[in-house]
């Protein structure tokens, strides 16, 4: 997936229309989002891994490369760019509509 969660990030904070806070506070919020994103994604991953191959992915993720990590999860999750897709549209759905507060 080319687009990154640090742009995902910035282009909801503006389509939230959030501006005007200083440097502090907006890279906290960044990082905040980003946090979330990341739970999300990992969440979905874990839940859509097929059992026999968490042993292997546990390895992989254990090399620290995420490339391989990357690729092992498109490979053993056919619909991975769609679960992602779907999971971050319901954040972003959430967080535009003020139910995300804490």
């Amino acid at each position: 997936m080319d687009y990154t969660i640090e742009a995902f990030v910035e282009k909801l904070l503006k389509e939230k229309g959030i501006s005007g806070l200083d440097d502090a506070t907006m890279r906290q919020l960044r990082d905040d989002l980003v946090v979330r994103v990341e739970n999300i994604t990992n969440s979905l991953v874990l839940e859509n891994m097929p059992k026999d191959k968490m042993d292997d992915f546990e390895k992989i993720l254990d090399s620290g490369n995420e490339k391989d990590v990357q690729e092992f999860c498109k490979l053993n999750i056919p619909n991975m760019e769609e679960l992602v897709s779907t999971g971050l549209l319901k954040l972003r759905s959430l967080y535009l509509s003020d139910t995300l507060t804490q």
